[in-house]
């Protein structure tokens, strides 16, 4: 589970295409700092795994192809940057909201208007999905808004 809050901005330093899917190492300071294998990384709102990782430096997680099919991480290039949050702690105080980071679609935001609370009035929505909850029954989150 994540908060939602951004930690650090990463840079996408290598992608690798394999036949299921995508790697990303990503660059990092914060986040990057006392990793384990396995560990879970809000990467854009996606969660995804670690897999390897160097100290205060870079971290590579896997994209399955559902993943990379769902999300716009599969269009990243190097260079480009990403937002990074680690799991929060169950047992610690966190701020925001908690965030799943299951990714069920990709929305469009097709009006903005800042006079509203939100700053936006209206998205599309994929189709399977409203605009409160996913097919799964989950509330929303949009990254990057």
């Amino acid at each position: 589970m994540f908060t939602g809050i951004v930690e650090e901005t990463g840079e996408i330093v290598a992608r690798e295409r394999t036949d299921d899917g995508l790697r990303l190492r990503i660059g990092a300071d914060e986040v990057a700092t006392g990793l384990e294998h396995g560990q879970s990384i809000s990467v854009s709102g996606a969660c995804l795994t670690v897999e390897r990782f160097a100290e205060r430096e870079w971290f590579e997680v896997f994209l399955a192809t559902e993943t990379v099919e769902r999300t716009y991480l599969g269009e990243l290039t190097e260079g480009e940057t990403v937002n990074l949050e680690r799991a929060m702690p169950a047992d610690g105080r966190f701020d925001g909201h908690v965030v799943q980071g299951h990714v069920d679609a990709v929305a469009t935001v097709s009006t903005i208007n800042p006079s509203t609370r939100t700053g936006f009035s209206s998205s599309t929505s994929p189709r399977g999905t409203t605009a409160t909850s996913s097919r799964r029954g989950r509330s929303r989150s949009m990254e990057s808004v």
